[in-house]
Parts: C-alpha cells; structure tokens; sequence
C-alpha cells in the first residue's frame, strides 16, 4: 500500500536500476532542446538560472494531462520508473515530468509552491547528474541527492531552494505521481 503521509521533507525512495540507461538519454538532450521551453525561467520566481525539458505539463491551466515533443523520446523511461515506484509501495501515476537543469553556480532562490494539484501529488526527484555541491533545502533541512537515486519531498506550502555551487550541471528528472 502506497505512503499517503507527508510527515516529513525528505523521503528516501531508492535507487533507480536503469538510471544509466535514463541517464545516456537525458545526455542526448541537445542544446536547442535545452533552450526551447522557457515557461519556468521567464514565469516562474527564481528560475531563471533553470533549463526545462517538459515531458509532461501543462503550464497554462496546470492540469490535465499534455505531452510535450520529448514524451515519447521517454515515455519507455517514465513506465519504468512507474513500475519501479509500483514495485517499491509507491504511488506511480505520474501526473507530470520535467528535466529540469540548473546551472553550476546558481539556485533557485527560496519559495513555495501552492495549489490543489500539489496537494493532491506526491513530488519526486531522479536526480541524473549532480556534483557534491548541490543540494536543496526544504524549511531548515539541506539534502544532497546521489545520481541515479529517487527522493520524494513534501516541499507544498514550504519555503524551499536548489543550489548548484560546483562547475557542472545538475539535471533532475522530476515527477509529481498519485
């Protein structure tokens, strides 16, 4: 039976078995790729040091369920993280998937996300690429993801932040499931 709590900011999930595989294909993402959806940085507060790739999302009524040109690239990808999440005891009816990069030397400054299909979701992060200098805080708490390891955290309604202070990307793959 999935967890329905949010008793927590930082959930350890696991670590993804075919994140080489999911890996090889977010490294294949070109630079026009990178630079063609600019929603987040141009809308979103804090953003702006961010690249999107939008699997699936709706960014104008924030529901519903619309692909985006890469969906298909990794919809092998994103059932199997859904199976993966299923064979754990998670919830695995991803809602919505983003590739999200953050530059090196950069964050996204602290905010909260609201709204109802926040807080109907579960958020998740794969993290895909990273260095020892990144991190991301939730109220008090900082973590540090691994590459290739599955977090949840209960961020709705909380301040929160990235950091990316080392030279290299960081790229998560971030889903919100129910």
């Amino acid at each position: 039976m999935p967890r329905l709590d949010k008793s927590f900011k930082f959930r350890f999930i696991g670590n993804f078995p075919e994140y080489e595989s999911l890996k090889n294909e977010v490294l294949s993402i070109t630079e026009d790729e990178w630079k063609k959806f600019t929603y987040r940085q141009e809308t979103i507060v804090g953003h702006k040091d961010t690249l999107t790739v939008p699997l699936v999302f709706d960014h104008v009524k924030r529901s519903g369920f619309i692909t985006h040109n890469n969906y298909g690239k990794f919809l092998p990808h994103l059932n199997s993280i859904s199976k993966y999440l299923l064979s754990v005891g998670e919830l695995n009816d991803i809602r919505r998937a983003n590739i999200v990069l953050l530059k090196p030397n950069s964050f996204i400054k602290k905010h909260q996300d609201k709204g109802d299909f926040l807080e109907k979701t579960r958020r998740i992060h794969l993290a895909v690429t990273t260095n020892q200098w990144c991190y991301l805080t939730v109220e008090d708490t900082k973590q540090h993801f691994v590459a290739g390891e599955m977090w949840e955290i209960d961020n709705t309604g909380k301040f929160h932040s990235a950091h990316n202070e080392g030279d290299t990307n960081r790229i998560h793959l971030i889903i919100d499931v129910n």
